[in-house]
């Protein structure tokens, strides 16, 4: 029976070794599996190229010397090329660590100072913050000047602080262990050679005469000393960590979270505060154009009640495929933002959309987050026309006049009208996008003096954007755990009140709601004063998601920010954890610590 126990323990032994090998092996084949994965999906980055058959995405993977490459701002570039069309302006900090930014020109300039090869040469890896071009591929993958500098520098990955406190407390207990198996030796050595013999010296020093029972005496408080560490040493501890995080790493992945530093995790689940984007978050980030408004205050649905060449057309047709950063590919807009692309995509879907005559840009300047507009010039052989679409509230007081539905240009008279019905769609949660037409070219833009009074009303663009059914379930979950939610958006206020009060995030009588300008107006120590009861910030601009992210961690609150674009990447950065969007820019996603593949809120609840 003694015998069979023996064989017992052994077998349990073996078993246990087996399993801790087996598990390490499957966490480690698991891991490499799941980068592996990553990789592949690396190489699936959709990239806008120009072919034959004009204008379409293929994955990076397939992108291949000689290909034409629409660059637009928040890419990462996919290769090393040369700048054939456009002006941007790029971030090639991650290849020289300079901080500044350098603006490229296209080699086909005739200016003398811009045909030197840094002016016009592009390189896998930087980053366009601002503009547009066209990129002739000259070299990719391991070719690239980034490629080559990896294949250079191999970084070790580094364990997270939670697996290095968990590896300093398995130091701690090996070395306590050690201690107490020399301890429980020397008791057991002491009882049997000491106690045994009651002390009694001769005795003693007779057993301690037969060396085979001295050898005995030290095997037994050996393997009792073994035993001790044994049992003492966690030595799968940081193993078993190493486990549980992967684990959670699939699982998350599995919930469209993917985590890029295990910090994330840690921290995640001791979040107090979030601060969250509104539109693809907590929205479905499906913008369509439900109507248009006129200076008549008349809504159309569609164009078609208009001839092809009437004047209206033209001016809406002009907006829609010229003042945007999206392109068409086929019947589908890529690229630009959201926004863009609802506009893009509505003017195209219209009966008869393309436009009689040749048009080309003059001169273009995309939407900027400050004041909240874009503009283009574009011209053809016999006319010229200045098109400006951007927030309402920031362009209809310089609207004079408007563009009648007979294609007349007549005083503004229903102003007052049309305004309130912009604010009373803002109020129900839609946005509102004002187009106009500028008599005269807009020569100082960005700077908001030169468009005063000079706009001509063209129309109200009504852009609809449904919250997500499992948002208001969502944002409970996170009050119910003790979470402040805080709602930043580029929208107006009334817009962002309607979405926050329909999502459970507005819902007392306390909370409060800043616009970005009224924050600016605002002590740090007064915005600590509100903090608590702070559920939206609108109109916000790229530098509020930092304060708050500042002030916050100033009161001692850990938290967690989302964003997507450029501009979020320094508060990413700074907040304690930072969510990026899965459809977001390259550089969003570097700066963040776990990225949201579905952009749902409800998967930042699950991280």
């Amino acid at each position: 029976l003694w015998e069979s126990k023996n064989w017992f323990e052994t077998i349990g032994i073996a078993l246990a070794v087996f399993l801790s090998t087996f598990i390490s092996t499957l966490s480690e084949y698991g891991s490499e599996a799941a980068f592996s994965k990553l990789q592949e999906d690396a190489a699936k980055i959709q990239v806008n190229v120009k072919r034959k058959e004009g204008i379409i995405q293929i994955p990076l993977s397939e992108l291949v010397v000689g290909d034409l490459v629409l660059l637009q701002a928040g890419e990462r570039l996919p290769a090393d090329g040369i700048l054939v069309q456009g002006h941007v302006l790029v971030d090639q900090s991650a290849l020289n660590g300079e901080s500044a930014e350098m603006t490229k020109f296209p080699v086909n300039s005739q200016k003398s100072e811009w045909d030197l090869l840094e002016k016009h040469q592009l390189f896998c890896g930087s980053v366009v913050t601002s503009g547009n071009g066209l990129l002739v591929v000259q070299n990719v993958g391991d070719q690239t000047f980034y490629g080559q500098l990896a294949g250079e520098l191999q970084e070790d990955s580094l364990d997270s602080p939670l697996k290095l406190r968990l590896s300093h407390l398995a130091n701690t207990l090996s070395k306590v262990g050690y201690v107490a198996a020399f301890l429980v030796a020397f008791s057991d050595l002491f009882h049997r050679l000491v106690i045994n013999y009651h002390y009694q010296w001769d005795l003693i020093l007779q057993e301690l005469s037969s060396l085979p029972n001295v050898f005995s005496h030290l095997f037994h408080s050996g393997m009792l000393a073994i035993s001790v560490i044994v049992v003492a040493v966690p030595e799968g501890l940081p193993m078993m960590i190493t486990v549980v995080l992967s684990s959670n790493i699939f699982r998350m992945l599995k919930d469209k979270v993917m985590v890029r530093k295990l910090i994330g995790i840690e921290t995640a689940g001791s979040i107090n505060i979030l601060f969250s984007d509104k539109t693809g978050t907590l929205t479905k980030g499906l913008l369509s154009v439900s109507h248009l408004i006129d200076g008549e205050g008349k809504a159309h649905e569609e164009l078609s009640s208009f001839r092809h060449h009437h004047p209206f057309v033209q001016y809406i047709g002009l907006s829609c495929l010229y003042n945007t950063s999206s392109v068409l590919s086929g019947q589908e807009a890529i690229g630009g933002n959201a926004t863009d692309r609802a506009l893009l995509d509505f003017f195209s879907k219209q009966k008869g959309s393309s436009l009689n005559q040749s048009w080309h840009i003059v001169k273009f300047q995309p939407f900027d987050s400050v004041k909240k507009y874009s503009f283009v010039q574009v011209k053809n052989q016999n006319q010229e026309y200045h098109l400006i679409k951007g927030a309402s509230e920031i362009l209809f007081p310089h609207c004079n006049e408007y563009v009648s539905s007979s294609g007349k240009i007549l005083p503004f008279t229903k102003k007052y009208q049309v305004e309130e019905a912009y604010q009373e769609l803002t109020r129900k949660g839609f946005r509102v996008l004002l187009l106009a037409v500028s008599p005269k070219a807009i020569e100082t833009y960005p700077q908001s003096a030169s468009i005063r009074g000079n706009l001509i009303f063209l129309a109200l663009a009504v852009i609809h954007d449904a919250l997500r059914p499992e948002i208001p379930l969502a944002v409970r979950t996170v009050k119910e755990a003790g979470i402040q939610s805080i709602m930043i958006t580029g929208d107006n206020k009334d817009t962002a009140m309607s979405i926050a009060r329909l999502s459970g995030i507005l819902d007392s009588s306390t909370d409060r709601v800043l616009t970005s300008s009224e924050l600016a107006k605002m002590t740090d120590q007064q915005v600590k004063d509100i903090l608590p009861h702070l559920k939206v910030v609108a109109r916000a601009l790229p530098n509020d998601k930092s304060r708050l992210v500042r002030i916050a961690q100033d009161i001692g609150l850990v938290v967690g920010m989302t964003g997507d674009g450029i501009n979020d990447a320094p508060a990413l950065k700074k907040a304690d954890v930072g969510f990026s969007m899965g459809s977001g820019t390259e550089v969003a996603k570097e700066a963040s610590d776990i990225v949201i593949l579905d952009n749902n809120f409800a998967s930042i609840v699950k991280a």
